[in-house]
């Protein structure tokens, strides 16, 4: 995508969207280009309006392990180590709130040229505590320090790996201390795509969340922002939510991120 700013012109519409969100509500305007002409964005990152304050994206033709390595202080075992992925831009890991070994795999992105990028992906199939009956987080730990701003944000792709089984309903809090934790919105995760009965509200690829984000986590040496399902409702091959989690709180295939970054306005 161009860096930098510019103008969009094209036809405002509204169209429902049901790979994305069931019901496809994905927002309430659109503006379609009628010809490539009408994206005039300045494709110099000289005049991007906004900056990466920590960003993951591990280069995925590198071996995956060269990002994920035992790094988080474990509150609970002698090694007092967990698996993290380290930020490729600023200071920053992510890990399971479990501290268990991350899965890590494969995924795409867009290239400049219109090709693709090879990512890595990392997440868990452990989502559930069926014991205390709530979710799992994935949590991105970093440093904001010295950062400024007026406008911040949080975006991050994410799936489940492949096929049915993933839980449904999510939402995304962040923290100062890394105990009081607050709302920053509510998300869905779809199921990946079943080709041989495909679903409106199944999505073949990794589903794009976006969220601004309070600007007091700036200027922090250290804050935290966690994903976390929060009903126990998983979409089978025929519908959305019906089922439930297996008994030992996994779901059939890991929820995964390829890509994250908190991003402020200069």
């Amino acid at each position: 995508m161009p860096d930098g700013e510019g103008t969009i012109t094209g036809i405002i519409v509204h169209e429902p969207y049901t790979f994305f969100e069931r019901g496809g509500d994905i927002g309430r305007y659109q503006i379609r280009n009628v010809t490539r002409e009408d994206i005039a964005l300045d494709e110099s990152a000289d005049n991007v309006f906004s900056a990466v304050a920590v960003e993951w994206s591990p280069d995925g033709s590198k071996d995956p392990r060269a990002y994920a390595f035992p790094q988080y202080p474990h509150p609970a075992t002698d090694s007092g180590q967990a698996h993290c992925v380290a930020a490729t831009t600023g200071s920053g890991l992510s890990f399971m709130s479990t501290y268990a070994w991350l899965a890590v795999g494969s995924a795409y992105r867009a290239a400049e040229n219109g090709l693709t990028i090879n990512n890595a992906s990392w997440g868990h199939k452990q989502l559930w505590d069926t014991a205390k009956n709530t979710g799992n987080s994935l949590i991105f730990e970093f440093s904001t320090q010295g950062v400024s701003s007026t406008q911040c944000s949080f975006v991050f792709t994410c799936r489940y790996h492949s096929a049915q089984g993933g839980l449904r309903y999510w939402t995304a809090e962040y923290s100062l201390d890394g105990d009081n934790w607050k709302k920053l919105t509510d998300f869905t995760v779809p199921d990946n795509g079943n080709w041989g009965n495909m679903q409106l509200e199944q999505l073949s690829g990794d589903k794009n969340v976006w969220m601004q984000v309070p600007t007091e986590i700036l200027g922090q040496s250290v804050a935290w922002i966690r994903l976390r399902p929060v009903q126990n409702k998983i979409g089978t091959a025929t519908t959305y939510d019906t089922a439930t989690i297996a008994s030992n709180g996994q779901v059939a295939n890991a929820f995964t991120v390829s890509y994250a970054a908190l991003r402020y306005n200069k």
